[in-house]
């Protein structure tokens, strides 16, 4: 039997070469089934550290809504990567990215796990005033707790406003606690309770000697609230601009490359971005971050897709009338 002939030269090579690439082959399964695979295999994941107390709510809301935020990252990178644009659009995306990181996650993860604050105290109205010091100033989180109604038994139904006077800034809101009626199977219904006892504003603290003041509280909310300043590395108007940079570039991908945007646009992604970043910051709660997380998600992403959608069709639609009349 005569023997089989062994492969060689440009025959094998170009066997070789036929062969898809690892991250051909990851391409292909993303396509089919990893859009499914991984987000159930991440909530999975998820599921299994807070069941196992490695997460807390703190913990397990925080992790989801990095996840999300980078994976929607990683979208829009995916999409410049894949498509045919310019040389330098690679590199200015990756810029756009750092921007976003600077001006969404740094403050994401500051708002969530703040760190040491420079100031904090505990208020009344009638109480003198307390002295924040000189060397604290430039932008912090203020972060306004009532404590007393956090600690009282049977304030079920209350709701109190208050107003503090920060470094000259005056902050005013209002606390709730109350019994809300829900959906509890297929017919019944349960009463949980919803409490909202504290709330966050950014705030430019000035430079010399400045007080903290408590000028109303509510009975129902008081008779103390806990006052407490906490530094922000990225101050809240600069991050706005960042992400406002960021829509700014994707939309103008959208606009000037409309062939390679046929398919997937580019705005919708940095929107659900800074749609979320709005509501997460608008509604955070120290108490049940992971409720505050799940809905910006759900909020944040069809506000912001939307947004961004329409955005970039309407700037579309008039890059084209002007290249018509050009």
């Amino acid at each position: 039997m005569a023997k089989m002939k062994r492969i060689t030269g440009k025959k094998e090579k170009a066997r070789v070469a036929l062969q898809p690439t690892a991250a051909e082959r990851f391409g292909v399964f993303m396509g089919d089934w990893g859009r499914l695979v991984v987000p159930v295999g991440i909530g999975v994941i998820l599921t299994a550290l807070r069941l196992t107390g490695v997460l807390d709510d703190t913990g397990l809301g925080f992790t989801l809504g990095l996840v999300c935020l980078l994976g929607v990252l990683g979208a829009f990178v995916a999409i410049v990567w894949r498509n045919l644009f310019p040389a330098w659009v690679r590199p200015a995306t990756m810029v756009m990215v750092l921007v976003v990181l600077a001006g969404l996650v740094v403050p994401y993860v500051e708002t969530v796990y703040p760190g040491e604050p420079d100031f904090t105290a505990n208020l009344r109205v009638n109480s003198e005033p307390a002295a924040i010091g000189a060397p604290v100033t430039g932008y912090h989180r203020v972060e306004v707790y009532a404590s007393s109604l956090a600690n009282r038994t049977g304030s079920r139904g209350t709701e109190g406003r208050y107003k503090v006077s920060v470094a000259g800034t005056e902050l005013s809101g209002q606390f709730t606690d109350r019994q809300q009626a829900t959906r509890s199977g297929r017919r019944g219904t349960r009463r949980v309770e919803q409490k909202h006892i504290m709330e966050l504003h950014p705030v430019d603290i000035p430079a010399g000697e400045k007080v903290v003041k408590v000028q109303r509280l509510d009975a129902d909310a008081g008779p103390e609230l806990r006052v407490t300043l906490y530094p922000a590395l990225i101050p809240p108007p600069v991050a706005r601009l960042l992400l406002a940079l960021a829509f700014l570039f994707a939309v103008a991908l959208d606009t000037v490359f409309q062939e390679q945007t046929i398919r997937w646009r580019l705005a919708p992604w940095i929107g659900m971005t800074a749609a979320f970043a709005m509501i997460f910051d608008s509604s955070f709660d120290r108490g049940s971050v992971t409720n505050m997380v799940i809905w910006s998600l759900i909020f944040g992403g069809a506000v912001g897709f939307t947004t961004g959608w329409l955005v970039s069709l309407v700037t579309r639609q008039l890059c084209c009338r002007i290249r018509t009349r050009i």
